[in-house]
């Protein structure tokens, strides 16, 4: 993950950045993808099974039936920094 925020990217795509992980874990990625994200002024588009993504999330999208819907915006308590965080959910 650090070695993608250093290739001073505009967009970065994260394909389950916290899977395997424990919980305590889980929360130490998120909190490092959101710091440096808002920290470099970039946006990250994160698909997640996670259900602790969404707090980390300015918005949240799903895809279900091959459709992506815009499910909720900005669902934590921290203010916004002037690039999105995503979260894509996969619904069956």
């Amino acid at each position: 993950i650090v070695t993608a925020f250093m290739n001073d990217p505009d967009v970065l795509i994260l394909d389950e950045p916290t899977s395997a992980l424990d919980i305590e874990n889980e929360r130490n990625i998120f909190e490092l993808i959101q710091n440096i994200a808002q920290k470099l002024n970039i946006y990250v588009i994160v698909a997640s099974h996670s259900p602790l993504a969404k707090y980390y999330a300015n918005n949240i999208y799903e895809i279900k039936d091959h459709k992506i819907k815009h499910v909720k915006k900005q669902i934590n308590n921290k203010k916004p920094h002037n690039k999105a965080i995503c979260l894509i959910l996969a619904v069956s």
